[in-house]
């Protein structure tokens, strides 16, 4: 079995990163990385995938500075820490305007270095009732969309 280094305090970890991401602090957040780690970002659909500690800090330079420019914001929780695993979700916004929602999970090695990183983010989360989140899950998958409308009706 391999030796992992679990942070002593998993929940201090989790809001090391939140205040990181909130400040725009890219040597803190790319600081928890070891030099051969993986980040891949799964964003509404979209996936990226960086390898290695320069690719991972170009990665969040652009996040960064994107979350500043539209001024987003977010609040992690712990949900689990075991093994080699910390997992949190996330609440936050954009511009004042969306709800946005993610989980994320960190897993690290023997010397307490994150070696792998995910996170699936949503930056526009409405309930399924919602007429717009309807549209758009309509626009996006029109078969899928209807197949469940029916079947949700067909469940009342």
């Amino acid at each position: 079995m391999r030796a992992v280094a679990l942070p002593d305090d998993p929940g201090a970890f989790v809001s090391a990163a939140e205040r990181a991401t909130n400040d725009r602090d890219l040597n803190a957040t790319v600081g928890v990385y070891a030099p051969t780690a993986r980040l891949e970002s799964l964003t509404d659909g979209a996936w990226e995938r960086y390898d290695g500690i320069e690719e991972i800090k170009t990665a969040w330079q652009g996040y960064l500075a994107a979350m500043k420019s539209r001024s987003f914001w977010l609040e992690k929780t712990l949900m689990s820490a075991s093994d080699d695993t910390i997992v949190n979700q996330w609440v936050g916004g954009l511009g004042g305007r969306t709800d946005a929602q993610g989980i994320e999970y960190w897993r690290f090695d023997d010397e307490g270095r994150v070696r792998e990183h995910r996170m699936y983010s949503f930056l526009n989360v409405k309930p399924s009732k919602s007429r717009l989140q309807r549209l758009r899950l309509t626009l996006a998958y029109p078969r899928t969309a209807l197949a469940f409308l029916r079947e949700q009706r067909r469940a009342r």
